[in-house]
């Protein structure tokens, strides 16, 4: 049995090579891919609240992989045969492109697709692009469509065998020397592929160094940002402590005004007091004197023997009554006004309320003792 006659059934769907591990999905009609490309449909799906389900590339049915796509089932006959084929061309074991697969139409799925829709993520083959996706309509002429490239590898897809051994600067393609003499190639422009490589590395390694040196300057510039940055947020961690102090310094100044005032107040009611009580002094000790003679003449008056009015000591209460009547009740003035401080507090306020920068820029800290003048 010729196993280059199976080809295609031992062609992965989705990286269009030589399965390599194939695993087989639960999609009802046993369908293969490589466990990479399972990896990489899994990737690309949401997780459910059950699992995960990835869409087979050739029917489109749910596959759920619960359990995650290693968990999928080895076809093991689909192996032995795939690596057969491997053997028997050439003893080449790692997976290589097949030159005539290229990427399917996504809507017939049978031709070779040709182009890309970028706008609707969609392959399609020339008679598909001009069923389906006319430029002409007005819907798709912002539609951005490209032309999709080959699989290329190491060896000619046009003329078997033949090594990929020049480049076609013309072209810009890898091609061997059949295309060069008798193919598409004939009379183009060429270098070795591996002057090829070389050319092109020299190049990358140019612009590699160009970026470099493009990113230490822009490096450069985020350093000193960041040390900008740094300097500015110590200057304000500075300038806060500063105005801390002045703060705390002018609080214990108010203290200060605070007892001073108070401590005015307190001598001005001292003296004030005294000179009133000085005042009301000799007007008590007449009140003394004269409820003393009131109480005593209410008890002569209370007695029942009336010879009581006739006594010596009653001629003598009465006597002194009759000198306090007849002495004056003048009474000292009591205009009295109080302490006579009037407190403005109003041009203190006006200069802590006015407080600010002299600069509207934080100035750095002086060097010594001293401190950025506040106001």
């Amino acid at each position: 049995m010729d196993l280059a006659e199976f080809e295609d059934e031992l062609t992965c769907p989705v990286c269009l090579m030589l399965f390599t591990d194939p695993r087989t999905l639960p999609c009802g009609n046993s369908h293969n891919v490589c466990l990479e490309c399972a990896r990489g449909l899994w990737r690309n799906q949401t997780p459910s609240a059950y699992g995960s389900t990835i869409a087979c590339p050739v029917c489109r049915q749910g596959c759920y992989v619960g359990g995650g796509v290693e968990k999928l089932p080895l076809n093991l006959a689909l192996r032995n045969m795939t690596e057969k084929l491997e053997a028997a061309q050439k003893g080449k074991t790692a997976k290589r492109p097949i030159a005539k697969k290229r990427h399917r139409c996504d809507v017939c799925e049978k031709q070779v697709a040709v182009t890309e829709c970028v706008t609707c993520v969609v392959k399609y083959c020339q008679s598909c692009l001009e069923t389906c996706h006319p430029k002409e309509r007005a819907v798709f002429k912002a539609h951005v469509v490209s032309p999709i490239e080959a699989v290329t590898s190491r060896d000619c897809e046009t003329h078997e065998d033949q090594a990929l051994s020049f480049f076609c600067t013309q072209c810009g393609v890898p091609v061997c020397a059949h295309c060069l003499l008798m193919g598409s190639h004939v009379e183009h422009a060429r270098v070795s592929l591996n002057s090829a490589v070389l050319q092109q590395k020299d190049l990358m390694n140019e612009t590699v160094e160009a970026l470099k040196i493009k990113r230490a300057v822009i490096l450069d510039y985020t350093n000193k940002a960041d040390a900008a940055m740094e300097a500015m947020r110590g200057q304000c961690s500075a300038m806060r402590a500063h105005v801390e102090q002045e703060c705390t310094e002018l609080q214990l100044l108010t203290k200060d005004l605070h007892r001073k005032l108070v401590d005015e107040i307190d001598a001005q009611e001292k003296e004030k007091g005294a000179e009133l009580m000085g005042l009301v002094e000799g007007q008590r000790q007449k009140l003394t004197v004269w409820g003393g003679m009131l109480d005593r003449a209410e008890q002569i008056a209370a007695d029942e023997d009336g010879a009581v009015y006739l006594d010596v000591n009653t001629h003598k209460l009465e006597k002194q009554m009759r000198g306090a009547v007849a002495a004056s009740t003048a009474t000292p003035s009591l205009s009295f006004t109080g302490p006579q401080l009037t407190l403005n507090m109003a041009p203190l306020r006006d200069a802590v309320s006015s407080m600010h920068f002299t600069e509207n820029l934080v100035p750095p800290p002086p060097p010594g003792p001293q401190r950025p003048q506040a106001h």
